[in-house]
């Protein structure tokens, strides 16, 4: 409906002013958080793309990683492997041998220092602290559990897998034992350095007598090696 103005009241009119002014100043405000809210979020955004480039990184960093893990222990398998090869004929006589030297047996395996990993492990971890590996021991006993069978028998994916799996079951717990005045970045690297080594996992072969490893029988028990070799 037309309104004449020239017709309205100048207190009515002042009041209409006064109400389209603050309708004015309430959508100016509102364009102002408006466009504050649009530059947060043009901002969040930019921040997330950064965070999701890095994460993607990282994972990039972890499967490579990963799989130079799983590289070098193929080599060990492959070693295990030749030298068994090479030492066939020799097994294949001792399994063959009659009498008393029947009990002796011949093996090419892998030989795992758990207790040496686990030690340089725990030279990276402040144990007084309380979290899953306080105490000496108890990161021994997770790694038993976790990784020895794989790393014992298993192939390179079966050990880069049971690895992976230890890494992510545990790096909370790792984190909570880190020393308190301990640069994280170098722990970090060092942790890193500990966790995908592998100088405590060797190839050896030998003999054994009922399942024991020559080497630790008693001196009479030894001469039946001696007698074998004679033999020969």
């Amino acid at each position: 409906m037309d309104v004449n103005l020239a017709d309205q009241s100048l207190s009515l009119l002042e009041r209409e002013l006064a109400r389209l002014r603050t309708v004015v100043g309430v959508d100016a405000q509102n364009a102002k958080r408006f466009t504050a809210l649009s530059d947060k979020i043009t901002k969040a955004e930019t921040a997330l793309t950064k965070v999701l480039q890095q994460i993607e990184r990282i994972r990039a960093l972890v499967e490579a990683r990963r799989a130079a893990y799983a590289a070098i222990f193929e080599a060990i398998v492959e070693e295990e492997h030749e030298l068994a090869d090479r030492y066939a004929p020799i097994k294949e006589r001792i399994d063959g041998a009659a009498g008393s030297l029947s009990n002796l047996s011949f093996s090419v395996r892998r030989i795992v220092d758990l207790e040496r990993w686990a030690a340089k492990g725990e030279s990276l971890l402040d144990l007084r602290t309380n979290g899953p590996f306080k105490g000496r021991g108890e990161l021994l006993l997770s790694a038993r559990a976790g990784l020895l069978p794989a790393w014992a028998t298993g192939d390179a994916a079966q050990a880069a897998a049971a690895l992976l799996d230890f890494v992510k079951a545990n790096e909370a717990a790792l984190r909570t034992h880190m020393p308190e005045n301990a640069d994280f970045r170098t722990w970090a690297r060092n942790i890193s350095d500990w966790l995908y080594s592998t100088d405590h996992i060797t190839v050896g072969y030998g003999l054994q007598y009922d399942g024991v490893d020559i080497e630790q029988l008693s001196p009479g028990t030894r001469g039946l090696d001696t007698s074998f070799h004679r033999s020969r």
